[in-house]
Parts: structure tokens; C-alpha cells; sequence
């Protein structure tokens, strides 16, 4: 599960700092929880934190691109990429890694307003998910781990030579049958 949560005395935006300094203890209990693979919320205009309970990593943004920088950690488990990127480098960057695409989704979910303070994800085979909602589930999905993002896509014939994001599968298909 992937999941943003937004504290009640939500100001209009938090950074990384003050959300420590004042919800610490939450994200600190979080980040000791089994079922919690990483956390990420915004560290200011140009960087994102990832954190987990070894350390943080930033994404970096400037000018539409964005740079992975681990600092005391690696929860992406990526190499230092050096250079900005554009969204296409980023997905190549990251797509065969455990997180294929992740700098690309943190990106876009921060620059949602209606996006949430922070962004949990959970361990895979974990659900976020309490016991009483409805339906019941048995699984876990919607995380940004390889497990949940590579989907396969069976066809008649080859249409791909790189792997594409499940956003442009829909305007493949319509190509496809346009054919």
C-alpha cells in the first residue's frame, strides 16, 4: 500500500523539519514498524526526503528534472545518479532497480496540492489497509516496489522495444487498434 497522511493542524505546506519537530514521534514509530518500507515527504521546493529506518536519501528537483542523492541511507537502493534528469532518464534510471520509477512518483505526487504531509509505503507482502474495511483484503498493492509496478502486458504481436509506465498502456492499445 501507498498511503499520504496529512496532520490535522495542517499548516498550507510542511517541510521535512518542521514535521519532525512536531510529528517526530509518529514518523519515528512508523519507520520502526515492520509493515513500513520507507517514508517520504517534503524536505523544501527543490528536494524530496525518502527515509527509512537506516537513514534518508533526497530527490532532488530543478527545472523539471531530479537527481537521487543518498545521504545516510539508500532506501531506494540506487546509485548516486549524478545528473538531473528528465521523466524518461528517471524511469530508465530506475526501472530494473526494486523501485522502478519511484523518483518520476514521489515527484508527481508532492506537486499534487491535494497531496498528504507525508507518504508511507509498506513492505511488500503488508497492507495499510485496518480490519474493518470493506472488502476485506488479502494482499498487498499499490506500493512503489517492482512487485507492484512491473506489470505484464500480453499481446498478438511485438508494439514495444522498452518497457513503458501502466499510464501509457491505454494510448498503446489505442495505437495498436488504430493500426
Amino acid at each position: 500500500s501507498f498511503a499520504t497522511l496529512t496532520f490535522l493542524d495542517k499548516k498550507e505546506l510542511y517541510n521535512s523539519e518542521e514535521l519532525m519537530n512536531k510529528h517526530g514521534q509518529v514518523i519515528n514509530k512508523l519507520l520502526r514498524d515492520p509493515a513500513i518500507d520507507f517514508i517520504v515527504m517534503r524536505k523544501d521546493d527543490q528536494c524530496i526526503s525518502v527515509i527509512n529506518e537506516d537513514g534518508e536519501a533526497h530527490i532532488l528537483l530543478e527545472n523539471g528534472k531530479m537527481k537521487y542523492v543518498p545521504v545516510s541511507a539508500n532506501p531506494f537502493k540506487l546509485e548516486d545518479s549524478n545528473n538531473f534528469m528528465d521523466e524518461a532518464e528517471a524511469f530508465d534510471f530506475t526501472f530494473n532497480s526494486d523501485y522502478p520509477d519511484a523518483l518520476v512518483q514521489c515527484k508527481q505526487l508532492f506537486s499534487s496540492k491535494r497531496s498528504g504531509d507525508i507518504a508511507v509505503s509498506a513492505n511488500v507482502g503488508y497492507d495499510l489497509r485496518d480490519f474493518w474495511e470493506i472488502p476485506e483484503h488479502k494482499g498487498s498493492h499499490g506500493s512503489l516496489h517492482k512487485d507492484h509496478m512491473h506489470v505484464p502486458i500480453l499481446m498478438n504481436k511485438k508494439l514495444l522495444n522498452s518497457p513503458i509506465r501502466t499510464t501509457e498502456v491505454n494510448q498503446m492499445i489505442r495505437s495498436y487498434l488504430d493500426k
